[in-house]
């Protein structure tokens, strides 16, 4: 699976230095290299045994679940076959359609046609006609996945799939599950940006930094101080192209076929439920800041913090206390409140 390159988050604390004495054990990490992109993970504990079952499991959701794995089930789909799916694969299919339903269609794992089309799988990027746009948006939408009670999975209308905005968020949830049932009480999980957290640093929150949305500034537009919980940034200022002057980003708007354009130019979402920050760090974006808002004031389980492109950061009110904004990038802070 390509790497997607949205999840921009810094992680401020220098992990060489996080030694947790006396109270979480001894630190241990494994690099991996999956999906295209460097993840760490950093436990304190007894022994090192539960980063094994953890490289595993990240084995075992790329073959599932990678577009440029052959014999992946979404690679078999989209080559037209029909699967028999594992349990966890289905529900992660009902997963998508819930947080599709709920961002109105700005989520949609579908939308790999026009991603394919725009060249961001292959980096053979180009700006198509409207012709190939259209056939390619004609493919897009959740109906065109077919299951049955037996688990066969089929795609139709000549449909494909990319879990790219979902699977690391997916995999996080289930890394932090691992190791909550081995008895790690203090865990950092970094799956390319991706980050969630276990416990807490020394007895004090983590403090996670908020990447500058820009593709020439670099340093931190905010931090938030947080435990047990992931923090998952969504944004096009690293992956983009430009050609006749213009610049065009990665995440493409479903309905249209174009790179979302709507004045956001940055979503973190924060959640304990590490897959819905995955899936709503991307139709947030896409959504637009008014319609963000309209779905954060009607869902619970996240908070999260918009940057738009006048530099004005908006952060929702459970964020109000923990979040600390950099005032060398912006001096406009607007908190949201339900």
């Amino acid at each position: 699976m390509r790497a997607s390159s949205k999840k921009l988050i810094i992680v401020l604390i220098c992990l060489a230095c996080l030694i947790l004495t006396g109270c979480a054990g001894k630190e241990y990490r494994a690099t991996v290299f999956a999906m295209d992109t460097v993840m760490q993970i950093t436990v304190y504990a007894k022994d090192d045994s539960s980063l094994a079952l953890c490289r595993a499991k990240i084995n075992d959701v790329e073959k599932m679940l990678s577009t440029t794995y052959e014999d992946s089930i979404t690679s078999r789909l989209n080559r037209g076959e029909t699967v028999t799916a594992q349990e966890e694969f289905i529900d992660l299919l009902s997963d998508c359609r819930k947080y599709s339903g709920l961002t109105g269609g700005a989520f949609d794992i579908t939308s790999y046609p026009v991603v394919r089309l725009w060249g961001f799988t292959t980096g053979e990027h180009r700006v198509p006609d409207q012709q190939e746009i259209d056939e390619a948006v004609g493919r897009i939408g959740m109906d065109n996945i077919a299951e049955n009670v037996s688990g066969e999975v089929s795609l139709m209308n000549g449909a494909e799939i990319d879990f790219g905005a979902v699977t690391k968020g997916y995999l996080g949830d289930r890394i932090r599950d691992i190791l909550t049932e081995q008895g790690v009480s203090s865990a950092l999980i970094d799956l390319g940006g991706n980050i969630t957290v276990i416990g807490k640093n020394r007895g004090k929150d983590w403090v996670i930094g908020i990447e500058i949305p820009s593709r020439d500034e670099s340093g931190l537009a905010g931090t938030v101080a947080v435990s047990d919980t992931s923090v998952v940034t969504s944004g096009s200022y690293r992956r983009y192209f430009e050609e006749g002057g213009r610049v065009y980003g990665h995440i493409m708007d479903p309905k249209t076929g174009y790179p979302a354009e709507n004045g956001l130019i940055s979503v973190t979402i924060v959640s304990p439920d590490t897959e819905m920050a995955d899936a709503l760090s991307t139709g947030l974006y896409v959504a637009g800041l008014e319609e963000a808002v309209s779905i954060w004031k009607e869902t619970p389980g996240f908070e999260a913090v918009f940057i738009t492109d006048d530099g004005t950061v908006y952060v929702t009110e459970g964020l109000a206390s923990c979040f600390t904004i950099n005032k060398d990038y912006s001096q406009k802070l607007v908190i949201i409140e339900k």
